[in-house]
Parts: structure tokens; sequence; C-alpha cells
């Protein structure tokens, strides 16, 4: 089940993707189609993520809805999306999450930036590579940043450029 963060519903409450909230759970083996009916004036970025126990930090992903003329003058855009990753299996934390008292389930262990980081996660190497956004020198870029993290407050920093924030 997918929830979609940002994005109105209005016109499409039984496609929230909250189980047992806005809509009934997927079985095993369904599938459910969305139907979105996105009104005028909400063009953006937005991004979705799983609604089933601790999934949202890895089924998940950026939405983004353009307008039919852009109102911005750009030569190309970027997508900068974060994620958090946890040394636990998702069930020990969501078990964690739930535990009354709480049991916090720790720090993350890193930050991916487009599904890129370096470190591990449970002793084994995850994506050992830092992610890159390649860029050209004298060309504007639209970046549609993307805080997808489940547990962690990211900050992101991008020195020595002008910038300017459009939404």
């Amino acid at each position: 089940m997918q929830h979609w963060h940002g994005l109105s519903m209005a016109t499409s409450p039984f496609s929230d993707g909250t189980p047992l909230a806005s809509q009934w759970p997927i079985p095993p083996r369904k599938f459910f189609d969305y139907e979105m009916h996105v009104p005028f004036g909400m063009a953006g970025t937005y991004f979705y993520h799983s609604h089933v126990g601790f999934s949202a930090i890895s089924c998940t992903g950026p939405l983004i809805v353009k307008d039919k003329e852009i109102p911005y003058k750009y030569d190309e855009e970027r997508i900068v999306f974060l994620q958090d990753v946890f040394t636990k299996n998702d069930s020990t934390i969501e078990a964690g999450l739930i535990a009354n008292p709480l049991v916090w389930s720790g720090e993350t262990s890193m930050i991916l930036v487009n599904g890129k980081g370096a470190g591990t996660a449970n002793g084994t190497a995850c994506n050992a590579s830092l992610a890159a956004i390649d860029v050209q020198p004298a060309k504007t870029y639209r970046l549609r940043l993307v805080g997808a993290t489940a547990l962690t407050f990211a900050s992101l920093a991008i020195e020595g450029h002008d910038m300017t924030v459009i939404e």
C-alpha cells in the first residue's frame, strides 16, 4: 500500500494508502490500481512510501507532477532523495516503536542520497559509493529535494552556489 506525501487526495480519498484508515489492505498476490486526479495548481515534488510495517524506509520513491507550462526557466532538473538506513531489521524497529514503553531503535547508521551511501547495515556494505550529482557550468538546474527519512532529521547544505527557492 502506497501513501502519498504532500499530494492532496481530496478527489481520491480511497487511494491514500493508509491501511484500515483510508482503504482496505491489499491481500497478498492481489493488486490495487491507484487513480489520482491531480487538481490544477498542484504541480510539484512529492513522494510515496509504503504504509505496511516499517517498509516505509525501503518501499519509497519520488512522484513528480508537472505543469503543462513550466513557470520557471531552467536547463535541467535533478532529484535529491534522502533516506535513512538502520542496522536493525524492519520488524525489530517496528516492534520497538509500538512497544509500551517505546524501545528506541537507535540512530540511523547512514543517510542515503539517491540510493547511495557509504557504510554498513547489519555488517553488510550498503552501496559503498557516494552519490554524485553531475552538473555543467553555466547551466541552471532545478533541484527537487525529497526528505524521505522515517526517523531521522537530516540537514542538507549546498555550498557556494546562488540559489532561488521556488517552492
